[in-house]
């Protein structure tokens, strides 16, 4: 049941604040002590389910994915290819212990970024190999870490692309959803979704499902500045979640 009220909450936020979820579930999994490799199977898996969730909701209102959506997505793909083989050299190369750590100190150090969007400079690239560059970089290092990337992906598509919040919001569970379904494809040819106890998907994929629906109703109706209150909110406590789990592996 535990697994049920994390993942239904963790995506409702992100389906608000374009986060996905996985930034809440993979850090909710290591404080529940989740071996690290379980962990990144059920984070991939219900992120996956919540964005095409999602991601068909906000298709059928009047929103519509256009062009720098489907290049970002689209090299997102290819970055979660490479993102998965570096989780994958990393598992068998170090502890789980040492992966943890640096997977929980590239997130607070990219959280941080991602917490500051509305006070860095920002710019705004509108050619194509901008876009491309972004989206293997954002689909590399959210697959690597395994929290899907949705703040990080919200604040660089703020920063340096020029997006209204709303827009980045949808466009982020959009590269999401591509780095995620490479992500479990990847994993299921290699075999990594086999030999772990999967049953926490049984409550945490229809959970996703749910938040999905409720978070993308609810991110269509806010404004602008609730959906930035919301972000600000979660991006907080998740770092001081990330923190605290950090402190807990030294």
């Amino acid at each position: 049941m535990i697994y049920f009220i994390i993942v239904l909450l963790a995506t409702t936020i992100g389906g608000i604040a374009g986060m996905g979820g996985g930034v809440i579930i993979k850090p909710a999994l290591d404080f529940m002590g989740v071996d690290i490799a379980v962990a990144a199977v059920l984070a991939a898996v219900t992120v996956l389910a919540m964005t095409v969730v999602s991601i068909v909701m906000h298709s059928r209102s009047k929103f519509r994915i256009d062009r720098d959506m489907v290049l970002l997505a689209a090299a997102a793909l290819v970055g979660g290819v490479a993102g998965n083989q570096l989780f994958s050299w990393a598992i068998s190369a170090w502890s789980d212990a040492g992966v943890n750590m640096v997977q929980i100190i590239v997130s607070i150090v990219l959280l941080v970024f991602a917490l500051l969007k509305d006070v860095v400079k920002k710019t705004k690239f509108t050619k194509p190999t901008a876009f491309i560059v972004a989206g293997l970089l954002l689909g590399a290092v959210s697959t690597f870490v395994g929290i899907g990337g949705g703040p990080i992906n919200v604040a660089v598509l703020v920063v340096f692309f020029g997006f209204a919040v709303k827009r980045a919001v949808v466009a982020s569970i959009f590269i999401i959803m591509a780095a995620q379904f490479v992500n479990v494809v990847t994993m299921m040819i290699q075999g990594d979704m086999f030999g772990y106890d999967l049953t926490p998907l049984w409550f945490m994929v229809p959970a996703a499902i749910i938040g999905g629906l409720v978070g993308a109703l609810l991110s269509k109706k806010m404004k602008d500045e609730y959906v930035n209150v919301i972000f600000f909110t979660a991006v907080s406590l998740i770092i001081l979640l990330n923190v605290h789990n950090l402190v807990s592996v030294l």
